[in-house]
């Protein structure tokens, strides 16, 4: 009798333990599909070392550990987001952040403007910025890596018969400058370049391609920290890096720039999955730097 009283206890609690992992099974499910079906693999080895963030992206601080996260997940073979996207609307995107960059763009940037300048903006997408600055210059020629954000910015130069702006396709860093420009733009485009040989490579590039005197207007995300926080995201297979501030403005001044303004837009704080913070704070930042 005894017997077939354990026996039924186990029972029960063997079902109870079947339903508590159905639950499971099925928050999962309704997570994953939250996620599109694309939440980030960690190899096992790399999890102590890696944030998981609640939308199912990681944050490394090594720049080797997120190339590994980023192998392990190249079999899903999406595109990358900003490769794929067909125009682009900042101001949609991230209002209160659009609203500081323009205020800071309107109040620091477009004074230093003369009417017979040629600008060159640096990671123009669909031209929201190009177009503004077209106003008070010569002429501007705008690049972008995305050649469908470089076509929907010819399309909206034509369609409101825009005539002193040129926009090309190319990587910042393997830009071939024909000729030095008054003044320059690069906002919102080093967190895409991950490593940081090539982020120098790139404001060199800049820095010959910019007169002596002449002004450039950055934006984009850091951290007060002295190291590199490195983001891969699963909706849309979105990779970031926010470098350190410490080491940007050093790499700035390393290619003979000096900063003549700064201002903060925006603070994010990060969460891992089990919604604890974690101690990552980033930045959205805008600087006026000069060549000297």
């Amino acid at each position: 009798m005894v017997s077939i009283k354990i026996s039924a206890v186990l029972l029960i609690k063997k079902i109870f333990t079947q339903i508590k992992n159905l639950k499971k099974i099925k928050s999962f499910i309704q997570n994953k599909k939250s996620y599109k079906n694309s939440a980030i693999k960690v190899p096992f080895i790399l999890k102590p070392f890696t944030f998981i963030r609640e939308n199912g992206g990681t944050i490394t601080k090594s720049y080797k550990n997120f190339l590994k996260i980023e192998k392990y997940n190249k079999s899903e073979n999406k595109k990358i987001f900003y490769n794929d996207i067909k125009t682009w609307d900042y101001k949609a995107a991230m209002e209160n952040r659009y609203i500081k960059n323009l205020k800071f763009l309107e109040d620091y940037f477009i004074p230093l403007l003369k009417p017979d300048d040629i600008l060159c903006d640096i990671g123009c997408a669909s031209g929201q910025y190009t177009f503004m600055m077209a106003k008070h210059c010569k002429y501007i020629d705008g690049y972008d890596m995305s050649q469908n954000l470089i076509d929907d910015a010819n399309e909206k130069a034509k369609n409101n018969n825009i005539s002193n702006v040129f926009f090309h396709q190319s990587r910042c860093e393997t830009i071939k400058f024909d000729k030095i420009y008054d003044n320059m733009s690069f906002m919102g485009v080093l967190c895409y370049v991950m490593d940081d040989k090539i982020a120098e490579q790139t404001i060199e590039n800049l820095s010959k391609g910019l007169k002596k005197g002449g002004y450039l207007i950055y934006k984009d995300n850091s951290n007060n920290t002295n190291g590199h926080y490195y983001f891969f995201g699963p909706e849309e297979n979105y990779f970031m890096v926010a470098r350190s501030k410490k080491k940007l403005i050093k790499l700035f001044q390393k290619k003979g720039f000096k900063i003549i303004k700064e201002d903060l837009f925006d603070t994010v704080e990060y969460k891992n999955n089990k919604h604890k913070k974690i101690p990552l704070k980033t930045d959205s930042i805008g600087m006026i730097l000069q060549k000297i």
